[in-house]
């Protein structure tokens, strides 16, 4: 049963009337699983918003993290449980709460195409640059994902389109990597840098002729790309 209490199968099936007898009769809010998650990362998990609304009235912890660090909130955005995410957020779950790797929310949201969570998380004044343990904003990963409308909202939100990662990779080089040209412009629309170049030397025209992507390779040339960087 991985360490599930019958608190958290409650939570998990969405049985809120047998939640509301198992914690009048006390049953621990805070038990976890082998995962590290409590009753409330399982309502967050599978869209149980009675069960969620239970749990935040009586006690449980809004950004508890699991082994991971993962938050009530992390969950909720990776599985797009809209509703769920509001309620988290408006009992004061932190939209900056970063994992162990270093991803918030919003790096979850933006990787998954989560548009509608993403954009609650801005209006509750998520940083769109938050950097991941490897320097990744959620730009990098929406990039690096192909998903346009993400990176749109995003940039429009704020996010730098030449935040620099650790190693030097920009989202425009991770464009270059998956061969998007219709992110890649996008991009150039919000002032990205055509030749930014990664602490071994390495513009997007590099990585588009490594990787072998000659939509991208013709796309950065059209932009004026330096050829003989």
């Amino acid at each position: 049963l991985d360490n599930y209490t019958p608190l958290h199968i409650a939570a998990k099936e969405g049985q809120d009337d047998v939640l509301a007898v198992l914690l009048d009769n006390k049953a621990n809010m805070e038990a976890v699983t082998k995962k590290g998650f409590t009753p409330l990362h399982l309502a967050a998990k599978y869209g149980n918003l009675k069960c969620a609304q239970l749990l935040l009235e009586r006690g449980a912890q809004v950004d508890v993290q699991g082994k991971n660090g993962v938050t009530p909130l992390h969950v909720a955005s990776h599985y797009d449980h809209q509703k769920v995410a509001l309620l988290l957020l408006e009992k004061g779950a932190s939209p900056y709460s970063p994992a162990k790797n270093g991803h918030t929310p919003l790096h979850i949201a933006s990787k998954k195409n989560q548009i509608d969570i993403a954009n609650t998380l801005l209006e509750y004044k998520a940083d769109a640059n938050a950097e991941s343990k490897t320097g990744f904003t959620a730009l990098h990963l929406s990039a690096q994902e192909g998903h346009r409308d993400m990176s749109q909202m995003l940039l429009e939100s704020g996010a730098d389109p030449n935040h620099a990662a650790k190693n030097g990779l920009t989202p425009l080089h991770l464009c270059a990597q998956e061969d998007n040209a219709e992110i890649a412009k996008t991009l150039l629309d919000h002032n990205a840098q055509i030749d930014p170049s990664t602490k071994t030397g390495f513009t997007p025209l590099h990585v588009a002729a490594h990787f072998g992507q000659i939509t991208m390779v013709k796309f950065l040339l059209e932009n004026d790309a330096n050829i003989e960087m």
